[in-house]
């Protein structure tokens, strides 16, 4: 009986999370955006249910970049709220989750966004700071000036524009809004720049000290002309120092800043094995970093050395089934990568993407995809889901 039961049993790494995953279906038909929640327990994911938002998603089959950013849901774990863009009808939508994993839309919700095309939401205390892109493949808004702008977050969890926002040139195409504490946001634009702020204590925002700026001209060989703009930031827990992705020559960028915003490029190190790496998350201890290589279905993961500013490549994995590996989110001791997986471009084969990983991280910082993983998302095959959280149970 003993050695049937050893037989039977999973051979491969096990996961000891317990708690939930949120994906955005980011449905591009009217009113039909949703949050997917799932429940990841016993090495596994389960599908709990779907919460509409009450809003629109976007689209983008031509890869025009309307798509590009990192931050469509965030949690605010203390409130135990649950915020997720509604990019095609420019608005946020905010749910209250349960000690189930359920999802209840407070009062109120979706709340104007205030702009066009909100695409990323950072949290910093009582407020939340949203990007508004101005970039949607199904509406023409290259005449719009993007913007940053802080809303209060209200106990019932109601968002409260505060102040006029800070916009930036039409067609800047922001890509993320990176709180950092309480007093620092910093952003990337598709037209090139780096943008950090200082966020005062009454909500507002005001340019850091060398902003905006421009990628370091040493990450490019001579005679580049292709794309400069960086994406996916992530900010080190240890220390001021901040990551991003320049995707187009699959290089993982190193900056630091202090406490005006000042941002000081570090180094660039080659992400080899990846094509389009774009999305990046750090374990909570600031030892591993891994990016969501959207432009080839890999993940890879960096050892960031003991100063922390010294990535070194650890590895390049293949997922199963990929399509457009888009974001990525861990579970709170960094032990359990997930990864949502859209299939986001045409040129990627029918069948592929529209899937969630689950990936052990390893002792070592490599990763290896779990025996359940992935689970196939329950979206249309035109949709481009985005956008993800964990929660622990407790």
């Amino acid at each position: 009986m003993i050695a049937a039961q050893l037989l039977l049993a999973p051979s491969g790494p096990k996961s000891e999370f317990d708690g939930f995953v949120y994906v955005e279906s980011n449905d591009a038909q009217s009113g039909r955006n949703a949050v997917l929640a799932y429940t990841f327990r016993k090495n596994g994911l389960h599908f709990i249910g779907e919460y509409p938002t009450r809003g629109t998603g976007a689209t983008d089959p031509g890869a025009t970049g309307a798509l590009d950013a990192q931050g469509q849901l965030v949690v605010d774990r203390r409130r135990r709220l649950l915020l997720a863009v509604n990019q095609g009808s420019d608005t946020v939508a905010v749910f209250r989750f349960t000690r189930r994993g359920t999802l209840i839309a407070v009062p109120g919700s979706p709340f104007p966004a205030g702009g066009k095309a909100p695409t990323s939401v950072g949290l910093a205390g009582p407020f939340a700071v949203v990007a508004d892109k101005a970039d949607d493949a199904n509406r023409s808004l290259d005449a719009i000036e993007p913007a940053y702008r802080t809303f209060r977050v209200g106990a019932d969890g109601k968002l409260t524009p505060i102040s006029a926002p800070f916009r930036v040139p039409p067609g800047s195409s922001p890509t993320q809004a990176l709180t950092i504490g309480r007093h620092l946001v910093v952003g990337t634009e598709e037209t090139g720049p780096f943008r950090a702020f200082l966020l005062g204590a009454d909500g507002t925002l005001h340019q850091g000290a060398n902003s905006p700026l421009d990628p370091e001209d040493s990450i490019f060989a001579l005679g580049y002309n292709g794309a400069r703009w960086a994406v996916g930031l992530a900010v080190q827990p240890t220390g001021r120092l901040l990551y991003g992705n320049q995707a187009a020559t699959a290089k993982l960028l190193v900056y630091s800043y202090d406490a005006t915003g000042k941002l000081t490029f570090v180094r660039a190190v080659a992400n080899d094995g990846s094509k389009l790496p774009c999305w990046t998350v750090v374990t909570p201890d600031g030892r591993r970093l891994f990016t969501a290589n959207a432009g080839n279905g890999t993940v890879s993961a960096f050892d960031l050395g003991r100063d922390h500013a010294s990535p070194h490549q650890l590895q390049t994995l293949a997922l199963k089934h990929a399509g457009n590996p888009w974001g990525l989110a861990l579970d709170p001791v960094g032990k359990t990568l997930f990864v949502v997986d859209p299939h986001a471009v045409e040129s990627v084969p029918r069948g592929r993407g529209n899937r969630l990983h689950a990936l052990a991280v390893g002792s070592d910082g490599r990763l290896t995809e779990l025996e359940s993983s992935p689970a196939r998302l329950p979206v249309s095959a035109d949709a481009s889901p985005l956008g993800i959280a964990v929660v622990p149970r407790r």
